[in-house]
């Protein structure tokens, strides 16, 4: 949940070239480009398909990739996306033939999606104790958090803020968000909408055209985007003032904490079926579940841990509210939502 420069803006044209080409094409490239130089020959790799700000030097899979090695005499390649969506969409083109040994990033959403889609491997029933009754059968659950609109904190002195989700269209509140078909935030506030709003949703996304200053491809285009100035608001965490108060000693940020309440995101890694190298990939999970790990993660990307008892900076409380959501039930509806969304903000 950190920072990469901007790339230029998916505007409200929302339907031009489906996402699935660009999928396509970075699946395509990425069978062309050499393995050789990834590993030492006589060590196995651990492939791990992720989301784009997991990856960099400030994320946590440098120094989560750094202390596994130690112990499994193997070599961990990350590979690089986008964003959740473009995981499940590349798991779904590849198929039998993916390179994959782990998928780490997606929620339960997209879960569902690779569930549908791909035979994800049966892992043993996976459970996060601070996560109350979650289960589920495919995916472990490594850490979690909720969706929200970031604001500058003095932004109540300028303007009238919302205090709903609701309210929101047709306030004085400029936001960026981020397209459902690319982004896990983005297609989180499809389902924050259609759970809040029911059957004004698609009023909800009509009423909202004027506030909406841009859709970005991604979450780190989107919040770049904002720390320039571009809209008072975007879609992102409740945690994301956390991490400017204590990464950057800044704490003019805060979110609006909306009356319907916050669309929680549990943030899940599997084994893909196709995987040849099984049990490092079990190992890894079991890594990525350590208290070590769960730390790393809470301060590089800036979510709750999924293991009761790791250590919480400040301003890492929970909203009033919160909205869970079943990624099976919703992956039924997710194509009828997107097209609503699509025709809505023509």
């Amino acid at each position: 949940m950190l920072f990469c420069p901007a790339r230029p803006l998916l505007r409200l044209d929302t339907g031009r070239i489906p996402h699935i080409v660009f999928v396509a094409l970075a699946a395509f490239l990425a069978v062309l480009m050499p393995t050789a130089g990834y590993a030492a020959e006589d060590k196995p790799t651990l492939v791990v398909y992720t989301y784009d700000s997991f990856v960099p030097s400030w994320g946590a899979g440098p120094p989560i990739k750094q202390s596994f090695e130690t112990t499994c005499d193997c070599t961990v390649r990350y590979v690089s996306h986008i964003d959740a969506v473009a995981i499940a969409s590349r798991l779904a083109l590849e198929g039998g033939q993916s390179r994959a040994d782990i998928v780490l990033g997606v929620d339960e959403v997209v879960g569902a999606r690779i569930r549908h889609r791909t035979a994800a491997h049966k892992l043993m029933p996976a459970y996060a104790p601070s996560l109350g009754d979650w289960q589920d059968s495919d995916f472990i659950a490594y850490d979690h958090g909720w969706f929200a609109f970031v604001t500058r904190r003095d932004l109540g002195q300028r303007k009238v803020l919302p205090m709903s989700l609701g309210a929101l269209p047709g306030s004085e509140l400029s936001i960026i968000i981020q397209n459902p078909r690319s982004s896990s935030p983005g297609l989180g506030l499809l389902v924050w909408v259609a759970e809040t709003q029911g059957d004004g949703a698609t009023k909800w996304w009509q009423d909202s055209k004027d506030n909406i200053v841009a859709i970005t491809a991604g979450w780190s285009e989107a919040y770049g985007l904002f720390l320039k100035g571009e809209a008072d608001a975007v879609l992102s965490y409740t945690t994301s003032p956390a991490y400017h108060a204590i990464a950057e000693q800044d704490d003019g940020f805060d979110y609006l904490q909306f009356e319907e309440g916050h669309v929680r995101q549990v943030e899940l890694a599997a084994i893909v079926a196709t995987s040849t190298q099984k049990e490092l990939a079990r190992s890894f999970l079991a890594h990525l579940l350590s208290p070590a790990a769960q730390e790393t993660l809470t301060t590089t990307q800036w979510m709750l841990p999924a293991v009761a008892g790791a250590t919480l900076p400040e301003g890492f409380e929970q909203p009033a509210n919160t909205i869970s959501v079943s990624g099976d039930a919703i992956e039924e509806q997710r194509a009828q939502w997107i097209r609503t969304w699509q025709r809505a903000l023509r």
